[in-house]
């Protein structure tokens, strides 16, 4: 069983570890898709990204290293998103049998990368997959993503445009998150799905979940499983809208 998530624009280079970091599965075509960013002027990475120069200047310092043919420093993949649902995760608090699951099942997917591995050395990038550039990422990592995901069961807590690299390729068991209000009526809220996912990729390690079925006792953060709403290939957790709201 594999899990999936998507990576997040804010990252950080992380030395508050001792981990050997191994080297991503894509290297050489990630290589490739930085020496392209280096090859932009600023105003056009502004443009790819829709951000302003502050926004954009980490990144431009990163792409000026590079042309300087400076080693820009890394850290290993599951310490360095800082976006809400790794935060959720807190991955840096793990145990060494939490960490040893995670390892073994959880797979960052990646603009940059492609897929990650959790100990996997990565520096902080600006790249999303849904990012309009020619090629597209999408026909970029083409089928090789999906290749990669060497597991018949995959479980899917990567938001749509990140899934979409895996989707036409492997059969994904979709996992989503509703809030309902006083009235019954469901919707899905993306910081609440965020923080559900993270919270979900740590459960399942701290449980050493290793089928799907396994997921319907999660009851973290006030969420229940819902079988009739859930299918084989979607499983369906809900929970009263004042608690995701007392909650965050």
């Amino acid at each position: 069983m594999k899990i999936i998530m998507s990576d997040t624009k804010k990252m950080k280079v992380s030395d508050d570890h001792d981990f050997a970091l191994s080297r991503p599965l894509f290297q050489k075509e990630s290589v490739a898709l930085w020496k392209k960013l280096e090859g932009m002027t600023e105003q056009e990475l502004m443009d790819l990204f829709k951000c302003s120069k502050k926004t954009l200047a980490p990144v431009w310092e990163q792409l000026e290293l590079s042309r300087q043919k400076v080693e820009l420093p890394k850290s290993p993949a599951l310490l360095s998103y800082e976006g809400i649902a790794f935060r959720s995760m807190a991955p840096n608090v793990f145990t060494d049998d939490e960490l040893e699951y995670v390892n073994q099942h959880l797979r960052i997917l990646s603009g940059q990368y492609g897929l990650l591995r959790p100990l996997d050395g990565v520096h902080p990038y600006r790249l999303e997959m849904g990012l309009k550039m020619e090629p597209s990422l999408y026909a970029w990592w083409n089928h090789k993503i999906a290749d990669a995901l060497d597991d018949d069961v995959i479980i899917n807590l990567a938001s749509k445009e990140y899934s979409k690299a895996v989707s036409p390729y492997k059969k994904l068991i979709d996992v989503r998150f509703f809030e309902e209000d006083a009235l019954g009526k469901r919707r899905e809220k993306g910081v609440y799905a965020k923080i559900a996912r993270g919270t979900m990729v740590r459960w399942m390690a701290q449980n050493n979940i290793s089928a799907p079925e396994e997921l319907s006792r999660f009851d973290e953060i006030g969420y229940h499983f819902d079988k009739e709403a859930s299918s084989s290939s979607c499983l369906v957790f809900v929970r009263k809208e004042n608690h995701g709201q007392s909650n965050l």
